[in-house]
């Protein structure tokens, strides 16, 4: 990306390799600074995963002992959530040493079909990806998660040449300095999105996105040439993966077909871009419906049978209502009577336990027998109580309902963002306390000087390339500049449909990252753009 470039193209083809040499030994370098960091700080190896628990169970009963795909030994299981906040890099160490004495005998719980946590299998089956790769180590979990993002970086480097690396270096630049947030420092927030977790991979899906929004906005006629549809189609699989494993990506799918739709009527009688566009919707389109294909045939047929192939939806949305202090609004928890089961009943805020007491009312007023409806929570009849909940809720509620969408959500996402916006270099124990649950007996761990000098390289590296490096024209510079806005107007509806902490809201931050440090970066290239105006023009007076 670069400032407007005035100065004539370097034509010889030596000076061409340099030039792209150049780009992509920066990109892989600040690749390799937050690769390292990511493997390697101790805030981030000795996370516990808490909400991946089910997913994990799940990979390690077929990776470790040998388990259908997507089933799990119920003793594996129980004893990855008892174990909750044992650090999971001893529990992996624990469970390798466990094999050995299951090699010749079955493990001795029962087994069940499916993961039990409404995460979907999109998450299990990444990690029995990365299990199988890389071993049984808690640091197979963000290299996989690495392995994606340098797949998406090369494929869009290979598709957009030169100016490419800019977008690349900017992107791992920012997840690096996201390692210095309360995301990474801040115990109560890590332990929500560790690096390499469900909710971390909605950062996966960012350069597929930006990949593939390029390819749509890219120059008039450009050719069709069929590397460039193979490149798509790799962005295409990084997308469709990560949407699987976290659901408010989702909406950037459905953000990319708007895109792709307005532009397929703007070029409906342009026959050479209209084809362009019927192709490109083909490889998306075909290579999306494989990959998730082949996700659900690869699973016991009770993931799609049971709702449990994807995340639960309407259990989020209902429970969003808690957003408004004052819900339960009268008469709605006299709505949903589970008082035999939960004495609390519906209380102020979000906790699961209002979804369980809609579903414990839903399942007595439907005559469901209560001892069939162990293995049905957060399936796909739960959830289908949940939605019902919401619309009834709606309907005594209107107003409320709407102002929980339109004003409250929103000011949650400010929230969530000015949350996120702080440093604590040092490990003041004190700066954690917030509205989260804390955890004392952790503290915040200080980064190293040898973390902090890499943060510092990593920005100057940033710097370097859109003082020194980067040439693009001013349409380039808009073409991603309007990326990076459709990605924040992509990005928020999942946080309106349900809600935005610190720790879920990591992708709408990135964005709102990118924007800044790209406005930042056009800034510095117009001021090279500038300085070599002048000298120019010195030289030519001196002549």
């Amino acid at each position: 990306m670069t400032a407007v470039a005035t100065a004539p193209a370097r034509k010889t083809r030596l000076g061409i390799v340099k030039k792209i040499s150049a780009g992509s030994a920066l990109a892989l370098l600040s690749y390799l600074i937050y690769a390292y960091l990511a493997l390697t700080l101790p805030q981030v190896v000795d996370n516990p995963f808490i909400c991946e628990r089910s997913s994990l169970a799940a990979a390690v009963s077929n990776v470790a002992f040998g388990m259908q795909l997507g089933t799990l030994d119920s003793e594996v299981l129980a004893y990855y959530l008892k174990t909750m906040d044992e650090p999971l890099r001893e529990l992996l160490d624990e469970t390798a040493a466990a094999v050995p004495r299951y090699q010749d005998a079955p493990l001795p719980g029962p087994v069940v079909k499916t993961t039990q946590d409404g995460n979907g299998a999109g998450y299990l089956l990444v990690l029995t990806v990365a299990f199988r790769l890389f071993g049984l180590h808690v640091w197979a979990l963000p290299l996989m998660m690495l392995t994606l993002m340098g797949l998406s970086a090369l494929a869009l480097r290979r598709r957009f040449s030169d100016w490419s690396a800019s977008i690349i270096i900017l992107y791992f630049t920012i997840l690096t300095v996201l390692i210095f947030s309360p995301l990474v420092w801040n115990p109560n927030y890590a332990r929500n999105i560790p690096i390499g977790g469900i909710r971390y991979f909605s950062l996966v899906t960012i350069l597929p996105t930006f990949h593939m929004l390029l390819e749509l906005f890219g120059p008039e006629m450009q050719p069709a040439r069929r590397r460039n549809l193979w490149l798509l189609g790799v962005q295409a699989v990084i997308l469709v993966v990560g949407a699987m494993v976290r659901g408010s990506a989702i909406p950037l799918l459905g953000g990319i077909g708007l895109v792709w739709l307005v532009l397929a009527v703007r070029y409906r009688r342009v026959a050479a871009q209209r084809w362009l566009l019927v192709r490109q919707a083909l490889t998306v389109g075909l290579t999306g419906l494989v990959i998730v294909g082949v996700m659900a045939a690869s699973l016991p047929r009770e993931y799609l049978t049971e709702g449990r192939f994807g995340t639960v939806i309407w259990h989020r949305i209902t429970l969003s209502l808690g957003v408004d202090k004052s819900f339960p609004w009268p008469g709605v928890a006299e709505l949903f009577d589970c008082k035999k089961y939960i004495p609390e009943g519906i209380q102020p805020g979000m906790p699961d336990t209002n979804g369980h007491c809609i579903w414990l009312d839903y399942v007595v007023k439907h005559h469901i027998p209560l001892g069939s409806i162990g293995d049905k929570t957060y399936g796909g009849l739960y959830d289908v109580s949940l939605r019902d909940a919401f619309f009834e809720i709606a309907r005594m509620y209107p107003g409320k309902v709407l102002t929980a969408f339109v004003y409250y959500k929103p000011r949650w996402i400010v929230q969530a963002i000015a949350a996120t916006l702080r440093t604590n270099f040092a490990g003041d124990p004190a700066r954690t306390v917030d509205h989260t649950v804390h955890f004392p007996e952790r503290g915040v761990i200080p980064y190293s000087p040898v973390a902090v000098g890499l943060l510092i390289a990593a920005l100057a590296i940033c710097l370097f390339n859109f003082f020194m490096g980067a040439r693009a024209s001013l349409p380039t510079i808009g073409r991603v500049a309007g990326v990076a806005s459709l990605g924040i107007a992509f990005t928020i509806p999942s946080y309106i449909a349900v809600w935005a902490l610190p720790y879920t809201a990591a992708d709408l931050l990135f964005y709102l990252l990118f924007c800044i440090g790209f406005a930042a970066g056009s800034g510095v290239m117009s001021a090279r753009w500038a300085l070599d105006r002048l000298i120019s023009a010195q030289a030519v007076r001196g002549a």
